[in-house]
């Protein structure tokens, strides 16, 4: 009996699901509007609510609605009533079949249902007031809007012929994301075609996944094409379907055709091609993942009423096949039902026209890309390389999905036997300090640091393995040298003359960076031949610590210096670092010293005043530089050589255009000389060159040049050459013979005064060796107020006979003066006399002096007296001192002095152009005489004076010359450069000599102090620091000094 309660039951279930297409379409037909719609099967897990998909638009075949409007009340009557019936008989079989429990379930369903289905209805009649719209609302029992859409296609402009420009809006829900869909797109009619572009705007909202399309439409009557491409604009994010992976829009197109048969448009064909680009895309669905995969789909419909659509698709793509039976109800609002079960009316659905305002057919869902996270990996630099105890940081690179709880370091026992540090056992980043170099060939500077990850589940990671290499200190490959000066420098023993030694310090090869801002240990500088006094070699500048600091550029903040007080050739300088082999940083060499190197004059030839201008024509200039023993330096470099020419007090450049000025550089010639020349393209006066050397004061030159225009078309006057009357003069250098010629300019007349003939050449033909016998001509270069051109000769010697001087101008032929004789008589001489005759002191100054005079007693100027001295006979210049050479004065007169180191008999002598006196004079040197020291006073004044070396005795001496006289040297106990000795015969005697007394001629006085009680007698002597004994004076009987 309940089983067959049970079959009537399921048979009324039947029953009402047939009726249900019937009462739905029914329960949406209001006015001229259609409606069609697709059923699909509810989500099993919670939607239990109807769906409907439906698409309002107007309908397209006017004729058919005039036909059946007068019909349309009845045709909605009788829908209406179907519906309730249909409504009602489900309601029933649902009741008959539930249980108590299932009943409030069924209730809940059923309500939600009647939302979805209300929703739908009239959002899908409002939004067509716009377009077309879709819309699918999925409200669940659990109140979500899973599997929900809707989509609107809004006209921009519709010219109602060919063109029509639109855009599509879309939303929907799928697989719990929410994605919108933005679209603009054209369609333009021509003939019984339609081509149509659009673009879209996909993101999902949800996880922010975005990416765009591009679509294109060809449609006709029965046919329909589409072909769309989709491009990511959004990259790799977390995924949320699958843990360890990330995920972003996959690349991919699309191609579809929907096709219809003109004679029997009931029958319909869709085929479709998909494909998308990567290497886990989720195409065929979410929980499958491919490479590139394709998705071809084939379906065939029939569709016998415009209401019923029934079809099947089949799926084929990498492995994967699905095949899909379909059954569409599609209902168009406003028409009547009669229509819309009528075959004929078929066909009118698949024209060009029915379909303007069709949305665009395209895969609005977005197909993801996925990638599996990395796995867990620990990473280091394959290797570091530094030098010894340089420091670096190491951080290790992780990647995990897990957490991280702490990565450990490790490494080998010999890394820190020889210095290597770790500045930590644990963390991301540590500090190493790199062990010491090993020199060797065999030695091994090459060392394994090892990296463990732990998680926080304990579990570790492989070790990670790098490699530490250390390389050797090395010199920097410079340009220029590692040290300065470039030498050679003179062997003093200064600090201004050493070679600061200043290298760069790089490690492993001489071409790598510097190493900057660190203290590096056991650097050594070595030396060969060796630093030690032994050698003269000493390092300057450097302490007694083995570490130094470099600075930003790689060099000594402290750097040596190196110094020698010998001369060496070839000095090699190495420098030691950590324990390394010596490495060469260069060769240095120390000369003579050089500071005692100078100039006493600079002479210039050809001795002319002046020169033409023509920069040809060129003054020589050359120096002798002397030693310290004024000997020549020969073939020598000589430092700081600086000449400097001069006009006026103004320095000229020696770069200037006009002037050329060349030297032989800073070496000496075989004759010790430093030589220059000096030319000129325009007028110069009064230039005067200067040459300065070891940064001594500059010397200039003997005399001043000229440089003048060139005077080679002046010429000489017929009268030729003239000269003063002749007379008998002195051999002195100074008394002379004067010469002339008349020089005539270009228009036969005299120049004018102060003409300058630089190219004058006067000459003394006759004698031939007029050098030999001093005879002298000085050349004038300006003319006089007659325009007459001047010289004169005199002689340093005597001199009779007869002379013949020539004058050329320029390239002219020269012109010869007539013969003159001249007479240059010897100079006379005087006895020698002294301020002092009598007998004089040793050690005391006095003058000689001898008288010059001509033939005929008249004073020369300027003549040289050389003086000589004579002691027993035998020249003995130790114990004699005396100025060797004097020169006259205007009277004639030349004064030299003369001191005695110890007493003797000194014999002097004087001559003059090899000319003696005719008479010696002898001095008698004698030592002078000392009282006997006398008590003058006492501290305190009365009393007896302590013992305590404070309190003293004041004793007085007086000291007399050979003449009897106060000696007047006797200034601070001193007797010229001989010493005066205070003595006693006590023990702790001290003696304080009085200076203010001392002052006196003649007077001596002393303060004696004692620390010891007695009775004790002064002394006073002149050390002569001779074989005999001194000559003293002591204190007589009662003028002993007496201390308590």
């Amino acid at each position: 009996m309940l089983s067959y309660i049970g079959k009537v039951i399921f048979l009324l279930f039947f029953l009402y699901t047939l009726l249900v297409p019937y009462t739905i379409t029914n329960s949406f037909a209001e006015g001229g509007l259609k409606t069609e719609g697709s059923t699909k099967k509810a989500d099993e897990n919670d939607n239990i609510g109807a769906r409907m998909n439906g698409s309002d638009k107007q309908y397209l075949n006017s004729d058919t609605h005039k036909k059946n409007s007068v019909k349309e009340n009845n045709h909605t009557s009788n829908a209406d009533t179907q519906y309730f019936i249909a409504k009602n008989l489900q309601m029933a079989g649902s009741l008959l079949s539930s249980s108590p429990s299932e009943l409030a379930e069924k209730a809940k369903s059923y309500a939600v249902g009647q939302v979805n289905g209300l929703v739908t209805s009239e959002a899908q009649k409002w939004l067509s007031q716009f377009g077309t719209a879709r819309i699918n609302f999925g409200l669940d029992k659990k109140g979500s809007r899973k599997n929900s859409s809707i989509e609107l296609l809004l006209p921009l402009y519709d010219n109602k012929a060919d063109w029509l420009f639109f855009s599509q809006l879309g939303y929907r829900n799928k697989d719990s994301r929410d994605t919108i869909n933005l679209g603009l797109g054209g369609r333009y009619f021509y003939q019984d075609w339609m081509y149509g572009l659009n673009t879209f705007y996909d993101n999902d909202l949800t996880d922010k996944n975005q990416r765009l399309g591009l679509g294109g439409e060809m449609w006709a009557d029965n046919i329909k094409l589409a072909a769309n491409t989709y491009f990511r604009v959004s990259n790799w994010k977390n995924s949320r379907d699958f843990v360890g992976y990330y995920e972003r829009p996959a690349n991919g197109f699309d191609i579809s055709g929907e096709f219809f048969l003109p004679a029997y448009p009931n029958l319909g064909a869709k085929l479709t091609y998909e494909q998308y680009f990567g290497d886990e895309v989720t195409l065929f669905d979410r929980d499958t993942k491919q490479k590139n995969p394709v998705l071809a789909t084939l379906g065939l419909s029939y569709t016998p009423v415009p209401l019923f659509t029934l079809g099947v698709d089949y799926k084929q793509g990498n492995g994967h096949n699905e095949t899909q039976f379909l059954a569409n109800l599609s209902y168009r609002l406003g028409v009547p039902l009669s229509v819309q079960l009528s075959p004929e009316n078929v066909a009118t659905a698949r024209t060009l026209a029915g379909s303007r305002y069709d949305l665009v057919e395209r895969n609005n869902h977005i197909v993801l890309e996925h990638q599996a996270k990395p796995a867990a990996q620990l990473s280091l630099p394959e290797v570091i390389t530094g030098y010894s105890g340089s420091q670096q940081d190491i951080t290790a690179k992780f990647s995990s999905e897990s957490p991280l709880k702490q990565i450990h370091w490790a490494t080998n026992k010999d890394f820190e036997q020889h210095g290597g540090k770790l500045s930590s056992k644990t963390g991301n980043t540590i500090n190493v300090t790199l062990p010491t170099y090993l020199s060797g060939d065999n030695q091994n500077n090459n060392y394994p640091i090892y990296a463990v990850a732990e998680w926080e589940n304990n579990q570790k990671s492989a070790p990670a393995e790098m490699r530490v290499i250390v390389r050797p200190f090395m010199l920097k490959k410079q340009e220029g040298a590692n040290f300065t000066p470039a030498g050679p420098l003179p062997a003093t023993g200064d600090q201004k003359d050493g070679y600061t030694f200043d290298p760069v310090i790089t490690f492993d090869t001489a071409a790598n960076a510097p190493i900057k801002n660190v203290t590096i240990n056991h650097v050594q500088w070595i030396t060969d031949p060796k630093i030690g006094p032994e050698n003269g070699l000493k390092l300057l500048d450097w302490g007694t610590s083995d570490s130094v600091v470099l600075d930003e550029n790689g060099r000594f903040k402290q750097k040596p210096v190196l110094v020698s007080t010998q001369p060496y050739k070839d000095v090699k300088v190495y420098l030691q670092i950590d324990s390394q082999p010596p490495e060469l940083v260069g060769e240095v060499s120390f000369g003579e010293n050089l500071a005692s190197f100078h100039v006493n004059k600079v002479e210039v030839s050809p001795a002319v005043p002046s020169l033409i201008a023509n920069g040809s024509q060129a003054y020589t200039y050359s120096a002798v530089v002397l030693d310290g023993n004024n000997n020549p330096v020969k073939n020598q470099k000589i430092a700081n050589v600086t000449w400097k020419i001069t006009q006026n007090g103004k320095e000229v450049s020696i770069t200037d255009p006009d002037i050329k000025f060349t030297t032989n550089g800073d070496t000496t010639t075989t004759d010790g000389e430093l030589t220059a020349k000096l030319s000129s393209k325009k007028e110069m006066k009064d230039v005067i060159v200067s040459l300065s050397i070891e940064g001594h004061s500059a010397v200039s030159a003997q005399t001043k040049v000229t440089f003048t225009t060139d005077t080679q078309d002046y010429s000489i006057d017929q009268a030729g050459i003239t000269s003063e009357k002749l007379k008998s003069l002195s051999a002195d250098n100074y008394q002379q013979y004067q010469f002339m010629a008349t020089i005539l300019g270009v228009d036969g007349k005299p120049v004018k005064e102060g003409s300058v003939i630089s190219d004058a050449h006067w000459k003394i033909d006759k004698p031939s060796d007029a050098s030999k016998n001093g005879i002298i001509l000085i050349p004038d270069t300006k003319t006089d107020s007659k325009g007459n051109l001047k010289a004169i000769i005199t002689s340093t010697k005597a001199y009779t006979g007869d002379v013949v001087v020539s004058l050329q101008l320029g390239k002219h032929k020269p012109v010869q003066s007539p013969t003159y004789t001249v007479d240059f008589g010897p100079a006379e001489i005087s006895p020698i006399i002294s301020d002092l005759p009598g007998p004089i002191a040793v050690n005391s100054t006095y003058n000689l002096t001898v008288t010059v005079t001509d033939s005929e007693g008249n004073p020369l100027h300027n003549k040289t007296v050389n003086w000589h001295t004579k002691i027993d006979n035998t020249d003995n210049p130790s114990a004699v001192k005396i100025s060797p050479s004097s020169t006259t004065n205007p009277s004639g007169k030349a004064t030299t002095t003369l001191t005695s180191y110890t007493a003797q008999d000194v014999i002097v002598t004087a001559s003059v152009d090899g000319i003696g006196t005719t008479q010696p004079l002898t001095m008698h040197f004698a030592w002078p005489k000392i009282s006997n020291p006398v008590r003058t006073g006492q501290n305190p004044p009365v009393g007896k004076i302590k013992a305590d070396g404070q309190q003293y005795y004041i004793y007085t001496a007086t000291i007399t010359g050979p003449d009897g006289k106060l000696f007047k040297n006797a200034l601070k106990g001193t007797l010229g450069y001989v010493p005066i000795n205070w003595s006693s015969t006590g023990k702790l005697v001290t003696f304080a000599p009085i200076e203010d007394a001392e002052k006196t001629p003649g007077k001596l006085q002393v303060h004696v102090k004692s620390a010891v009680a007695e009775n004790i007698q002064v002394c006073v002597a002149i050390d002569t620091k001779e074989k005999v004994e001194p000559i003293s004076s002591c204190s007589e009987t009662g003028q002993q000094a007496d201390f308590n």
